[in-house]
């Protein structure tokens, strides 16, 4: 229904020889957490910017999708925005559009792992020009793919209390680790590492983020310990 409602705006925008020209602005979107849990959700906002000559002054739409190679140019549609009434968009001028993303994981929808998430404006008056890109990370919470985590990492020990080692097979190494607490905040970051110090970490959950040379992402999770005095 929504892919619907898409070409049928599109149609309409081709044939409404529009001359105004509506684009994305290209800046990573304010509030945007680069990795995310599955289920939660996020709120941030985008711009919109009229690149023509002429005001704009209409009821403006913007679509998120999570772009899928299998699906065309805009993939996935997960998200919908339209103003309530019209909008005016002065000539080279630009307006911020908050946007909500609830990143359910589903065939048709989030997937787990980086999702590229497209955003575009869609307006009856109006020519669209581009588009903004950018990457979502998303982590499942409960934990892991254990067959990926098996076949090619080890985390060890676990639990820990102050150093972590990360074990792989295969020839493969690692380029690059983020550890995540469990709302899904990026707490240590580390390139080219296999031991990890965790010892300043707070007790409790954290979720491993491991990226491989085979450009394979695995994600694990562990528990961190207070070291028990002697």
């Amino acid at each position: 229904m929504k892919k619907t409602v898409l070409f049928a705006f599109i149609l309409l925008s081709i044939s409404s020889m529009a001359q105004i020209n509506l684009g994305m602005g290209q800046n990573t979107p304010s509030n945007i957490l680069d990795t995310v849990m599955a289920g939660s959700s996020n709120t941030y906002s985008v711009w919109v910017v009229n690149h023509g000559p002429d005001p704009f002054n209409d009821t403006l739409h913007v679509f998120t999708s999570v772009l899928d190679s299998a699906n065309g140019m805009f993939g996935f549609i997960v998200d919908a925005y339209s103003t309530p009434d019209s909008l005016s968009i002065a000539p080279n001028d630009s307006v911020q559009i908050p946007l909500t993303a609830l990143y359910n994981i589903s065939p048709t929808g989030y997937r787990i792992g980086i999702d590229v998430i497209v955003v575009w404006p869609i307006a009856v008056s109006a020519n669209i020009v581009d588009s903004l890109t950018f990457n979502v990370w998303i982590i499942d919470p409960s934990g892991v793919n254990e067959i990926d985590l098996e076949r090619f990492i080890k985390l060890y020990p676990n639990p820990t209390t102050d150093n972590l080692t990360i074990g792989t097979h295969n020839n493969i190494t690692v380029e690059e680790v983020r550890i995540l607490d469990v709302t899904g905040k990026l707490v240590l970051e580390f390139k080219n590492k296999t031991l990890i110090n965790v010892q300043d970490l707070a007790p409790g959950i954290y979720f491993v983020d491991v990226q491989l040379s085979n450009k394979k992402h695995v994600t694990g999770k562990i528990i961190k310990q207070n070291k028990c005095s002697e």
